[in-house]
């Protein structure tokens, strides 16, 4: 066997270059060793020419000056720029490959191991140590993997394991398993599926890191978080259910998930981070956990799918650019206990209509609400105006715009920035306040109920187009720059 260590294979040369390194030859391909351990007997592949062509096989052991070493690792930057090298053999002896071994190497086609397990035992320095990054195609003694099946005795997978294995297809992972490592499966363009054991507790950083393919994932109920960049760029992944056991949700968790539609997020979680779900176009409902204290930075921007988003009242902060681009949503409620909308937090939220702030609001960033023209109605429930800068809105939002305050405050938003921009202020009637028309008033005797109404709570969530048969309350009703309060007890206009 090529694997073995013997003279007559092949012509072997041992050139010293310094002391305790040397040259040696095996199947027509020179190499540079160097002594890890004179005790043990062990040695490292070090850089040395760019000669190297072709097909490559790592011998696992050599011979200086009558002494066998066995050849353990392969050393940083080992086989950096070697751009005429084809493939590489890895022997079952070699179990540490250091950083930016195989930077550069596009040349390479093939990769091969002399086993699944060593290849999920490697400690890989980055991601350009493995040879899978060029060559994307995994061979385990002469044999392509498509479909991998990780042996029983595999504890752990570590990372960057797989990173780039293009050829990959599914991936099932036993019970043995109980963490997988940091980008393990990052950029297995071709997996479709992978199967993840309960056992497994603890799953790293961009394990599935661009599987443009990935259609499901089955997650197990022992995590307690999703990393970040777990989903990043997973095109294809239409569902996902998080287990009641995880707490946080990572940056770029989801990012451009494009074909993810659905996700219910458990009560469990109580942080999500930064671009959580950034560009996951395919979602059309979200509802928050009550966990949640805040919405971070760009976490739904560019869901352009996004209709409707419950946000709990547990929340107190949405950060910059949270909804950025969410061209689909129409009508927002910011809950009673927000202080802090942050920059860009709405913007170019292009069909957006409504939205209320309540009276806890202490800052609005600049520009939250640039963009999105389609504004109607901006309901303030605050009795203090608060100040901000002019670009909160657009100039046709304030020209076109009614901005709903509360009883006797229309002159005090009138003096303030950025209220006072507003072309028309409207005041709405307290709750206790009962004139309405639960006959119809002289209030709305200027209303044309043949032609279409807006119909808000006095929370400034749109209730209908119609008055007919609206449920107990009081209601504000507005057509075009009409405004008026009614009372809502089952009378029928005919």
């Amino acid at each position: 066997m090529r694997k073995q260590l013997l003279m007559t294979l092949g012509i072997m040369i041992a050139l010293p270059i310094f002391a305790d390194s040397f040259r040696f030859t095996y199947e027509g391909q020179t190499l540079d060793y160097t002594v890890t351990d004179e005790e043990a007997k062990t040695v490292q592949v070090i850089r040395g020419n760019d000669s190297i062509s072709g097909d490559l096989v790592i011998p696992p052991a050599t011979d200086y000056e009558g002494t066998t070493y066995v050849v353990i690792s392969i050393g940083e930057d080992a086989f950096r720029g070697f751009k005429k090298m084809t493939s590489v053999e890895i022997p079952a002896t070699v179990n540490t490959i250091e950083k930016m071994a195989f930077y550069g190497c596009d040349g390479l086609k093939k990769a091969g191991f002399a086993s699944i397990a060593q290849v999920c035992g490697l400690e890989f320095g980055n991601e350009f140590a493995n040879p899978l990054q060029y060559a994307y195609n995994l061979y385990i003694e002469g044999e392509e993997i498509k479909d991998l099946v990780i042996p029983d005795s595999v504890c752990s997978i570590g990372e960057n394991a797989f990173n780039s294995c293009r050829g990959l297809t599914s991936v099932k992972i036993p019970d043995s398993v109980t963490e997988i490592g940091n980008y393990a499966f990052k950029c297995c363009n071709g997996l479709i599926s992978a199967e993840i054991p309960a056992s497994a507790v603890s799953l790293g950083r961009g394990i599935f890191y661009g599987c443009l393919g990935l259609t499901s994932v089955q997650l197990p109920a022992t995590i307690s978080s999703i990393e970040r960049e777990m989903f990043y760029g997973c095109g294809k992944l239409e569902e996902i259910d998080i287990p009641n056991s995880v707490t946080s949700i990572g940056n770029l968790a989801f990012y451009y998930c494009k074909g993810l539609r659905e996700i219910n997020i458990p009560e469990s979680v109580s942080l999500i981070e930064g671009s959580a779900f950034e560009g996951c176009k395919g979602l059309e409902t979200v509802e928050l956990p009550v966990t949640l204290t805040s919405i971070r930075t760009e976490v739904f921007r560019a869901c352009s799918g996004l209709k409707s988003i419950v946000i709990p009242d547990s929340v107190v902060s949405i950060g910059n650019g949270a909804f950025y681009g969410c061209s689909s949503l129409v009508s927002v409620n910011i809950p009673e206990k927000v202080i802090y909308l942050g920059e860009r937090s709405f913007m170019n939220c292009t069909q957006l209509e409504e939205i209320t702030f309540p009276p806890s609001l202490e800052i609005i960033k600049e520009e939250a609400f640039r963009g999105s023209d389609a504004l109607k109605t901006v309901v303030y429930r605050g009795e203090t105006p608060l100040e901000g800068n002019e670009n909160i809105f657009d100039s046709y939002v304030y020209e076109n715009g009614n901005l709903c305050v509360g009883d006797g405050l229309k002159d005090k938003f009138a003096e303030v920035t950025p209220w006072k921009f507003f072309s028309l202020i409207s005041e709405i009637p307290s709750e206790s306040d009962t004139t309405g028309i639960g006959i119809m008033s002289e209030e709305t005797s200027d209303f044309d109920f043949s032609q279409s109404i807006e119909i808000y709570n006095l929370q400034g969530v749109r209730s209908g187009h119609s008055i007919n048969s609206l449920p107990a309350g009081i209601y504000i009703i507005r057509q075009g720059n009409k405004v008026r309060k009614i009372k809502g007890d089952g009378f029928i206009i005919p």
